[in-house]
C-alpha cells in the first residue's frame, strides 16, 4: 500500500477516532470504509501504471523516490474521488486522457503498442 491510514485520515480531513494515538488505535466506525477505499484507489492506480505486486518490495527499486511521490500524489486524488464521491464519475475524469491522473502519470506509464 502506497499510502497509511493516517496520510489518508489527513488528506480526507477525517479526524478519526484513536489516529492520533501512537500507534494509532483506530475505533472509528469509518475506519473500514477508508480502508476500503484506500485498497481500491492503490489498486486501480498500480493498474493503470500496469504494475504487478507490491511496487515497495521490488528489488531494484522501480520508481526513484520523486517518481514514488507523484505516484503517491495520483493515489491521493483517486482516493479522494472515490471515498468522496461514491457512483459518481470523479475518478473516470481524473483517469481519462488528459485527466489529472492521466497527466500525473504518463511520464511513468508504460505507452500502448497499437
Amino acid at each position: 500500500m502506497l499510502i497509511t491510514i493516517a496520510e489518508a485520515n489527513n488528506f480526507l480531513r477525517l479526524d478519526l477516532e484513536g489516529a492520533d494515538s501512537s500507534p494509532p488505535a483506530i475505533t472509528d466506525e469509518r475506519l473500514a470504509g477508508v480502508q476500503l477505499a484506500m485498497e481500491i484507489a492503490n489498486a486501480s492506480i498500480l493498474n493503470y501504471l500496469e504494475v504487478e505486486g507490491d511496487p515497495d518490495a521490488s528489488s531494484p527499486p522501480i520508481w526513484t523516490e520523486s517518481q514514488r511521490n507523484t505516484v503517491r500524489a495520483a493515489v491521493f486524488y483517486m482516493l479522494k474521488a472515490v471515498y468522496d464521491n461514491p457512483g459518481d464519475d470523479a475518478a473516470e475524469r481524473f483517469l481519462k486522457p488528459g485527466g489529472t491522473i492521466d497527466m500525473l502519470l504518463a511520464r511513468l506509464r508504460t505507452p500502448a503498442v497499437a
